[in-house]
């Protein structure tokens, strides 16, 4: 699977993470360089608590782009310090080719 934004890759893994309708990315397989934490989160009963990133390529800005668990609640677990993207991220199947 592979994630880009403005034409640039920002992640890219065979070993991601299908959770309740998104896909996980693991940190390693994500070019920090594009992330940007903000100050914003959310918190729902399926995942816990979760932190947003603006994602930022080229000065094109995805605010809350990207966002990650890193204290999932028990059944997210397998999420912990994987990055999953907005829907203006664009993701593609990369196994397909």
């Amino acid at each position: 699977m592979k994630a880009t934004w403005n034409n640039i890759v920002i992640a890219e893994s065979e070993t991601v993470v299908r959770f309740k309708n998104n896909i996980f990315f693991p940190y390693d397989s994500v070019k920090l360089q594009y992330l940007v934490k903000n100050n914003q989160s959310f918190s729902d009963n399926d995942k816990g608590v979760c932190q947003y990133y603006n994602v930022e390529v080229g000065g094109v800005v995805a605010k809350n782009g990207a966002w990650m668990c890193s204290n999932p609640n028990l059944e997210a677990e397998k999420i912990r310090d994987y990055f999953a993207f907005s829907k203006d991220i664009a993701i593609s199947d990369t196994s397909q080719k």
